[in-house]
């Protein structure tokens, strides 16, 4: 017997987030590289090759950790959030705390 195609499960399956108050910090701290990387790169002010590298890299941090902002929630007792990435579920998240997924 055969499962017809246009049926859809609904089943819910555990999500998996991480602690937020680790990634808390590494995004601070990432915030904190890209700037002090753009400051180092206009003091110096050549437009040598390191110059554009500093500059690159820490655009490229600052917009990174300006992204991992979206993934912060907290859940409060007898809540649930449902994660979902490109449109696709992922899981839901129940444990109460505050947590970290990667946004989408």
């Amino acid at each position: 017997m055969h499962a017809d195609p246009n049926t859809v499960s609904n089943q819910e399956r555990p999500g998996s987030t991480l602690s937020g108050w680790p990634m808390l910090l590494f995004t601070l701290l990432l915030k904190a590289g890209g700037i002090t990387l753009i400051i180092r790169a206009i003091i110096q002010g050549d437009a040598n090759q390191p110059f554009l590298l500093q500059l690159v890299a820490g655009l490229l941090m600052l917009l990174t950790s300006f992204i991992s902002w979206g993934g912060f929630f907290s859940l409060q007792p007898n809540e649930s959030r449902v994660l979902i990435l490109f449109g696709a579920y992922k899981g839901t998240a129940r444990r109460s705390g505050f947590h970290w997924v990667n946004p989408s």
